[in-house]
């Protein structure tokens, strides 16, 4: 870690070491939506509206994410091998002049299971620009991050020490960093399948995610300080938020359900078994029917979006079956 992270990290627990009259409450959540226009506002896209946990704030989203299949996935940014999920928080309660200080989180997913198909990766990126995560200035003094998401799981880290200098010596603004309001973009995690010809791994997995606080642990600074202990919602739940797993300063804390679940689903599986053969092709117009009128959830969605655009419409029609012949010359079935 960056000998500046180490510096305002604990300048940020030292302001917020004693309790004080008021509690910042943070509630962090993973959600397959990549943008606060999208999570503050769900549209009807993908039939988001019409699968509990597509439209609704976190609530365990469910990630969506194609094997790779001889080829045949589309190339670019619609490539359907690739997915992301985005960690938000939402930021109330606290005093006027209270800002979000450190963000140490840690996010573990699970490992496939011997015969499922696995992660080829899941690379972070921590957003530090007022545009990217919908605040009024850029966020954060200092980050760093670890890599390791696919298995025993990696941390993020985030520090802001709002003070700046006004030409008299340091002075305290509240104005800096993130305080209390609606939704943050704190950071993408960029997912990509592995090849669907793996032998001995042709099952679908559903890999939960966890969300717990790390050795950084989630502080708040005020002006008068010091702040009191963070109250931590890890996840939503019912489209409400958790309920506070722990405060802020106890690392270990870890939610309490899966935060996302991650499912890696070859294109064409409409009848949901984990395969695209023979029982689904009668499945494709009734499916593509559901998606065009736009009750389909977005799970079907998802399965009929063979061009990665989004949608399944009438440009998918002819992908059908060349995806079809690709999947059961090319992919393990499921052992």
């Amino acid at each position: 870690m960056r000998k500046t992270l180490c510096a305002v990290a604990g300048l940020a627990v030292a302001f917020s070491a004693s309790i004080a009259s008021a509690q910042m409450t943070n509630s962090y959540f993973l959600d397959a939506r990549d943008s606060i226009g999208a999570i503050d506002t769900p549209v009807n896209l993908s039939g988001y509206l019409n699968e509990p946990n597509g439209g609704g704030r976190g609530d365990g989203q469910t990630i969506y994410i194609a094997p790779k299949v001889a080829g045949l996935e589309v190339q670019g940014a619609n490539n359907t091998s690739t997915a992301t999920m985005t960690l938000y928080v939402d930021v109330a309660s606290g005093d006027a002049n209270e800002v979000l200080a450190a963000v140490g989180l840690d996010m573990a997913i699970d490992a496939s299971a011997a015969n499922e198909r696995e992660l080829l990766s899941a690379g972070v990126t921590i957003h530090n620009t007022a545009a990217a995560v919908g605040s009024a200035n850029d966020p954060w003094n200092d980050t760093a991050e670890s890599t390791a998401f696919t298995t025993t799981g990696g941390g993020i880290k985030m520090v802001r020490v709002p003070v700046e200098d006004n030409g008299g010596g340091p002075m305290f603004n509240s104005a800096l960093g993130i305080t209390a309001g609606n939704g943050y973009r704190l950071a993408t995690v960029a997912l990509e399948a592995d090849t669907c010809g793996t032998a001995g791994r042709g099952c679908q997995p559903s890999l939960d995610v966890f969300l717990s606080v790390n050795n950084l642990l989630v502080t708040a600074v005020s002006d008068p300080g010091p702040s009191a202990a963070v109250i931590l919602n890890l996840g939503y739940t019912g489209g409400a938020p958790e309920g506070a797993t722990a405060n802020g300063s106890t690392q270990g804390a870890t939610s309490a359900t899966a935060d996302a679940v991650i499912v890696i689903k070859p294109k064409g599986d409409f009848n949901n078994d984990g395969a695209f053969n023979g029982p689904d092709l009668g499945l494709v117009l009734p499916t593509f029917n559901q998606a065009t009128a736009g009750t389909a959830n977005r799970r079907q969605v998802f399965t009929g979006d063979y061009n990665g655009d989004g949608f399944f419409n009438g440009p998918d029609l002819g992908l059908v079956l060349p995806y079809f012949n690709g999947v059961t010359a090319n992919c393990a079935v499921c052992m």
